[in-house]
């Protein structure tokens, strides 16, 4: 009998282990828009109780932030942003903590209101302890690599767009992370940034925000530079700025795991105001639609392994006050609404989930 035991205590040690691991859960959402029934939600913490359970249960949220945050300025929609800070710290309560501001928004009221968005950015990571990439800070000249210490792993993490929209306000986009991935030049720039700066941590994550938008599918042309992205060290590819969902892959080798999100679509935002129920454009329609994509990371031998990676599909619904809320997709099925709707998002799920499968 005691025989038996000294037999099974390599196998114990290995169970042991395997479940003692440790893992960092990270949660990656789309675009946080801020159309006029976003922002004037009431309260706002309204727009993300329905996901609590999976922004508030992870280690790490990623969101990316699509507009300039400036007090001094009035709230505005499209085709120019602008939020108050509340709007950003009712994410920040609501479970996010990693914030993209790489993208062709943040510069859409010139470099003065660009200044005030990394003045509230800093305010809310000293109060709130949040990370967010993607602007040259007042001190920097060149992209820097913000580093995140969770448990016993070391994410480094950079947010970047390929263009801005207001572009001739030259100052202020100047001050934004910005590789257009047509430029061969610029992109080696990049790939050789992101293989020196990838030795330094466990999981190098980059935001990457552009393509085209309303797309089901990334470009060919897309889909290459990601995977020089990779290759140059990458990890971990979210990717953002179509505002609808496309696939993502995963490929495990023996270096480690890669995760490539293509477009995770919108987390929040109005487009769903102007949809007919019954007549619609399909891709248009698509940009109510989105999930929480989850992963787990562990350290194999100094190896990043990624575990158990997929997503957890949300929609944008109406609330009682007519505002939009992300919901999960049990939830939005049956969320108190007219047939015509009702049919619109049971024909419409579908449609999402197999726009994000795995590729």
């Amino acid at each position: 009998m005691m025989k038996r035991f000294y037999l099974l205590i390599p196998y114990i040690f290995i169970l042991n282990f395997i479940f003692s691991v440790d893992s960092v859960k990270l949660t990656f959402a789309g675009d946080l828009m801020a159309h006029d029934v976003n922002f004037r939600t009431k309260p706002l913490s309204e727009i993300y109780k329905g996901v609590l359970d999976t922004l508030q249960n992870d280690d790490l949220s990623f969101v990316n932030l699509e507009f300039p945050i400036d007090e001094t300025r009035e709230q505005s929609s499209y085709p120019s942003f602008n939020v108050s800070p509340t709007y950003v710290e009712a994410a920040i309560v609501g479970g996010f903590d990693v914030f993209s501001l790489g993208n062709n928004h943040t510069n859409d009221f010139g470099f003065n209101s660009l200044i005030k968005t990394i003045e509230n950015m800093e305010k809310f990571k000293k109060s709130h302890f949040i990370t967010y990439s993607g602007v040259y800070g007042d001190s920097l000249s060149r992209m820097d690599v913000e580093t995140i210490q969770v448990k016993d792993l070391t994410i480094g993490y950079l947010s970047i767009t390929q263009f801005s929209n207001n572009f001739w306000n030259k100052e202020g986009a100047a001050k934004i992370y910005t590789v257009d991935y047509k430029s061969v030049e610029k992109v080696n720039e990049l790939k050789s940034f992101i293989t020196n700066e990838s030795k330094n941590y466990d999981c190098f994550i980059l935001s990457y925000h552009g393509g085209i938008e309303y797309r089901s599918n990334p470009t060919k042309e897309r889909i290459d530079f990601f995977d020089q992205l990779i290759k140059a060290g990458v990890d971990i590819l979210w990717a953002h700025h179509p505002h609808v969902l496309q696939p993502w892959k995963f490929n495990s080798t023996d270096s480690g795991d890669k995760l490539i999100m293509y477009s995770m679509g919108n987390f929040i935002s109005g487009q769903l105001a102007i949809v007919d129920p019954k007549e619609h454009d399909i891709n248009f329609a698509a940009t109510g639609f989105s999930a929480l994509f989850n992963a787990e990371l562990v350290l194999d031998d100094g190896k990043l392994r990624i575990l158990n990676p997929g997503p957890k599909m949300i929609a944008n619904v109406r609330n009682k006050d007519n505002y939009f809320v992300a919901v999960n997709k049990e939830d939005a099925l049956s969320w108190p609404m007219s047939d015509s709707w009702k049919e619109f998002y049971s024909k419409m799920f579908p449609v999402a989930e197999n726009r994000i499968r795995k590729d």
